[in-house]
Parts: C-alpha cells; structure tokens; sequence
C-alpha cells in the first residue's frame, strides 16, 4: 500500500528483504522494478551473531574483510546498478495500477504510461508481443 500511495513522491526501498537486492531470492530482486525501489546497499548488514536472525533478510549479506569479498560485493552493486538503470525514471512516478495478469505475473502502471511487467515465474510471459523471461522484468 505505502507505494502506491507514496511512490512518485517519497523515494524508498520496498523492504528490509530488498537491501543488497542482487544477492537475494528472486522474488525480492523482482520487488524492486515492481515497485520502483531505490537500491540500498549495506556492507555488514547483520548485526546480530546469529544470521538466521538478521533483519535484513535472510543469511545473506555483503562484506569486504578480504580481496575476494569486497570484488564479489562490488559486482553485486555494479548488477544492482544494471538493474536499477533499466526502471530508475519510475522513481519520480506516481503508480496509478498494480495488478496481477497472471498467476505469478504483475504488472505496475506508472503516471507516465510506463508498466513495469515483473515474471517471478519458471516460465516466460508474453505481454501485447513483448516476452518476459522468467524470472525477470521488463519495462514497457
């Protein structure tokens, strides 16, 4: 509710899930196009010593204590850039529609005319002649 209500106007992020989106489960990494989420990422995000418990979502997490750490984290932002870069002129967009075109399938208008169609899917999603694969989005 708080995005369409909020989105256009106050930039967020869909969730704690949704922090260092790249390294997460699809689900959560198709969250953020849907909902035209601006990227966190944090380095060390949990703080408890138990990961199962980590607010942030998950065991998952994104750290820099060696070469081979800070280079795998760094590629993971640089994908979150990627991504981001393709539904990051929805940010200032209000969201007139979010609906379900399928099971699996949802599909976000914008103010501007623009639809996010978002596949969490195992299968592609054929939307007006344009394919989705799965597990992915486009914007339209």
């Amino acid at each position: 509710m708080w995005f369409i209500t909020f989105n256009g106007y106050v930039i967020s992020n869909p969730s704690n899930a949704t922090v260092n989106f790249p390294i997460k489960p699809v689900d959560d990494i198709l969250t953020m196009p849907e909902l035209a989420g601006r990227p966190l990422f944090y380095f060390y995000s949990s703080f408890k010593s138990k990961m199962k418990d980590n607010w942030m979502g998950g065991t998952l997490d994104l750290r820099c204590a060696t070469d081979a750490e800070l280079d795998y984290a760094v590629e993971q932002i640089k994908k979150g850039y990627d991504i981001f870069q393709q539904y990051k002129g929805l940010l200032k967009e209000t969201i007139v529609d979010h609906c379900e075109l399928a099971p699996q399938v949802k599909c976000t208008t914008f103010s501007n005319g623009r639809k996010t169609i978002c596949n969490y899917g195992k299968s592609p999603y054929t939307y007006k002649g344009i394919t989705i694969p799965a597990e992915s989005f486009k914007v339209i």
